[in-house]
C-alpha cells in the first residue's frame, strides 16, 4: 500500500484514531490526529437501562437486534456490566436474529459472545432496509441501537405496518472538548503541511465546521481542505462534505477504514503514473 511519507489528517475521536493511525504508520503514512468527535455514555440511561433490564428478564421480545456500530457494541457491554447482566441479556436473545451493520461491528459482536445472523451487502442503513426487504418481517420486532444523533432511516423506510420499531440511542456523539486541536489542525491546512483529510462518519465533517467557525471562515476552511486529497469513508460522508462544499477524492466500494486506506492507495498510484 503506498501512503509513503503521505500526512494523513484522522478526524475521529481519540479511542478510534489509534486504530486508523496504527494502519497508516504500518503502510509508511504519517498519522495527524485531529478528534472533531468525542463518544461518550448518555447523559440521561433510565430508558436504555430499563430496556435491558427488560430483555433480561424476558419482558420484552426481540426479534431483530440491529447494530449500527462497534460504539453500539461497545456501550451495550458497558452498560449490561454496570447492571451485571451480560450473561442473562446473551441468553435471553439467543433466539433473536442479530443484524450487524459491517464486518467490523460484527467480529466486536463475536468477539463478545454474541451470534451474528445477517450483515447487508452494502455496510450502511440502506443497506440494512434492503436486507429486510428480502425477509420476513411481519408482525416482528425490531430494536435499533443507535448514536444520539441517528437519523432513524431505517424506522422510516420500513413499509410493513405490521412491524414493531423502537430505536434507542445507547451513546452520545457530542464536540471534541480539546479545540484547540483543531486550530492546529487548521493551521497545518494553511501552510500546506496535511496531505490528505479523512473522515469517518458525518459527525466528524459537521463538527470540523462547528469547531473551526472560531478560527477561520467556512468559505476558507473549505479552500484549504480542498486543497488535500478528501476520504470519506462511505456515500453517506461523502454527502455531508459535499454539503458543506468539499470535493471528495476517494470513496472505498466497502465502507471500512481497511478498505478505505487501500482506495486512498490506488488513488495515489494513479496519480503518480
Amino acid at each position: 500500500m503506498g501512503l509513503e511519507g503521505k500526512v494523513i489528517a484522522i478526524t475521529r475521536p481519540e479511542e478510534q484514531a489509534n486504530e486508523l493511525a496504527k494502519l497508516i504508520i504500518e503502510n509508511h503514512g504519517k498519522p495527524y490526529i485531529v478528534p472533531t468527535i468525542e463518544i461518550l455514555p448518555l447523559k440521561n440511561d433510565n430508558e436504555i437501562l430499563q430496556f435491558l433490564k427488560q430483555v433480561s428478564n424476558n419482558k420484552e421480545r426481540i426479534d431483530f437486534l440491529i447494530f449500527l456500530s462497534k460504539n453500539g457494541v461497545k456501550f451495550l457491554l458497558y452498560y449490561l456490566n454496570k447492571l451485571d447482566l451480560k450473561e442473562k441479556f446473551i441468553n435471553s436473545i439467543k433466539n433473536s436474529e442479530i443484524i450487524s451493520i459491517g464486518i467490523n461491528t460484527k467480529k466486536e459482536l463475536e468477539l463478545n459472545g454474541f451470534y451474528v445472523s445477517l450483515t447487508p451487502e452494502n455496510y450502511n442503513s440502506k443497506g440494512i432496509v434492503k436486507l429486510l426487504e428480502n425477509i420476513s418481517i411481519e408482525n416482528k420486532s425490531i430494536v435499533i441501537l443507535s448514536s444520539n444523533i441517528y437519523d432513524n432511516y431505517i424506522t422510516k423506510n420500513i413499509t410493513d405496518f405490521s412491524v414493531k420499531v423502537r430505536n434507542f440511542p445507547i451513546y452520545e456523539i457530542s464536540q471534541a472538548k480539546e479545540i484547540f486541536r483543531v486550530q492546529t489542525f487548521i493551521n497545518a491546512l494553511i501552510k500546506g503541511k496535511i496531505d490528505v483529510s479523512t473522515f469517518t462518519s458525518s459527525a466528524t465533517v459537521i463538527n470540523l465546521f462547528k469547531i473551526s467557525k472560531k478560527y477561520i471562515s467556512n468559505e476558507k476552511l473549505r479552500r484549504v481542505l480542498n486543497k488535500t486529497i478528501i476520504v470519506s469513508i462511505g456515500t453517506v460522508t461523502k454527502k455531508a462534505l459535499n454539503k458543506l462544499g468539499v470535493k471528495v477524492d476517494v470513496v472505498p466500494r466497502v465502507f471500512t477504514i481497511e478498505a478505505m486506506l487501500k482506495s486512498l492507495s490506488d488513488y495515489l498510484s494513479r496519480l503518480t503514473n
